[in-house]
């Protein structure tokens, strides 16, 4: 157990944005150290589309599309385990950009790239998995997304609760 092992996982979360559930996918990549820390990167993207009508810095617009992904540093600490079960919690601190698109007034058919906007977040999770076999392991958790350094009041829109489903592959038990 004192030996570094490759961790990898794919993550769905879901989240809210004004009050609207929306989905973010993405996947974890790092090392296991001790059976019980885990440390790397992780990297999370948008998979829904995201309007927004409540649009202060785009003034020719009168609706908004973003477009969101983010990179984040990882640490997971097991709190208990077993053969079966795990229990821990996740802690993410990284940064990304939002894309923002909006339609073109005189032409509704022509979109319009409109400012990217850098952020930073923080999130933290507690999780349980189950591990269905040696190297396949399925997780659920839940938690809290914090999204700051946003200009317009967005930090607030994007940050809140969520909700995640792991998909957890051990690559050298593979």
């Amino acid at each position: 157990q004192n030996k570094l092992k490759p961790d990898f996982s794919f993550d769905a979360r879901r989240t809210l944005f004004e009050k609207r559930w929306v989905l973010v996918g993405g996947f974890k990549i790092g090392a296991e150290y001790r059976r019980v820390n885990r440390l790397g990167v992780g990297f999370y993207f948008l998979n829904t589309r995201i309007f927004d009508e409540d649009v202060e810095f785009i003034l020719e617009a009168n609706k908004i599309e973003y477009d969101f992904q983010y990179t984040t540093l990882y640490y997971d600490r097991v709190l208990y385990f077993d053969k079966k079960w795990e229990f821990g919690a996740t802690l993410h601190f990284g940064g990304g950009r939002i894309k923002t698109f909006y339609q073109n007034e005189l032409n509704p058919n022509e979109r319009n790239t409109g400012p990217e906007l850098k952020f930073n977040v923080t999130e933290l999770v507690g999780y349980a998995e189950y591990n269905i076999l040696y190297w396949l392991g399925i997780s659920g958790g839940v938690g809290y997304r914090r999204v700051f350094g946003l200009d317009y009041g967005l930090g607030n829109d994007f940050s809140s609760a969520i909700f995640v489903v792991n998909l957890r592959l051990n690559l050298i038990k593979l």
